[in-house]
């Protein structure tokens, strides 16, 4: 019988196996293994002293402008805070110089424009809440959203864009986040767990990924911007638009049994490489799109109408094969 155990990032991890003491004859010994985490209680991080790397702790106080310091970075059980207290003049920097993990992380009562900056080799986790106000360069190429729970919100005032970026996110998360507030991503990654936008939002690349953990993203009273589009094959996923628009601008993937859209408009011309079904789709004038061949787009509402300096196109990948646009009923508006 043997036991051992680490502490990481605040969770004790205790590992332990015990062996048969009486061998069975020309029969290997059977060992037992298993891993139990233990996580220490949550702690307030306040950050303090102005510009400096996220893992030296002597910036990481116990209360607000208070000297007394933490032992270790953040981990993913406690909250961390900016505030009135952390920087003295303009334009400091916190430099995230391993993986930084925290709960809630909290922006306020600051008007010196500090910058977070987190490059692409170290990413950011969270389990709880990221609450930005556009005075704050935020600048974070991976951004990880873990927690468990309902209720979370990603609000990210990025008025500002030509100080802030946040290039990519991981919805890793078995519980609910809200955005409520404007922002361009290059690429939202949606493995699990319910995302809801209140604002308007740019999606240069959206996926879903497959595997049977339910997933949605539901849209309410905005416009919903992708310009690339994949849902991956066993992909559990939900998209729901409240009265919204999903405005594709580039191309639509949808390899699974649920490829219904609601309210789709192409803005731009936009490439099909699956068969889709879409209730209510809008063609903008001047616009190219392209269907699989082989492929099937199912509409109930078509409205394209061009002008003759703005053509409407429709092809297929392969000239000379087939690609279909299937109507049951409903409402067809076309012109040129």
């Amino acid at each position: 019988e043997s036991i051992s155990g680490l502490m990481e990032q605040g969770v004790y991890k205790a590992y332990f196996a015990v062996e048969d003491s009486a061998p069975v004859p020309n029969q290997s010994n059977s060992v037992w293994s298993l891993d139990v985490e233990t996580t220490r209680a949550a702690m307030d991080y306040y950050w303090v002293g102005d510009a400096g790397n996220w893992s030296d702790t002597s910036h990481w106080a116990t209360t607000s402008g208070g000297t007394t310091h933490h032992a270790e970075p953040p981990t993913k059980v406690d909250d961390v805070y900016f505030d009135q207290n952390s920087f003295t003049t303009t334009g400091q920097q916190v430099y995230v110089d391993m993986q930084a993990n925290f709960h809630d992380m909290t922006w306020e009562n600051i008007g010196l424009q500090p910058e977070l900056y987190a490059p692409s080799s170290y990413s950011v986790y969270t389990t709880g809440s990221l609450i930005v106000p556009d005075s704050i360069k935020f600048r974070v190429y991976y951004l990880h959203l873990q927690s468990a729970d309902a209720g979370n919100v990603l609000s990210l005032d990025f008025s500002k864009l030509s100080q802030n970026y946040l290039r990519y996110i991981y919805m890793q998360s078995f519980g609910e986040y809200t955005m409520t507030d404007s922002i361009y991503l290059n690429g939202f990654y949606h493995y699990y767990g319910d995302m809801i936008l209140e604002a308007p939002v740019y999606f240069n690349y959206f996926r879903t990924y497959g595997g049977y953990y339910y997933k949605s993203l539901t849209v309410n009273d905005v416009d919903f911007n992708v310009s690339q589009w994949r849902k991956d094959n066993n992909s559990e996923f939900d998209l729901i638009l409240n009265n919204s628009v999903m405005k594709v601008g580039y191309s639509m993937e949808d390899y699974t049994d649920y490829n219904e859209y609601s309210n789709v408009e192409f803005i731009n011309d936009v490439r099909l490489y699956s068969s889709l079904t879409i209730d209510t789709l809008v063609i903008n004038p001047g616009t190219t799109v392209t269907l699989q061949a082989g492929e099937t787009l199912t509409v109930d509402s078509l409205t394209a109408i061009g002008t003759k300096p703005q053509l409407i196109e429709i092809t297929s990948t392969d000239p000379g094969q087939q690609a279909f646009i299937e109507k049951y009923g409903g409402t067809v508006n076309a012109e040129y």
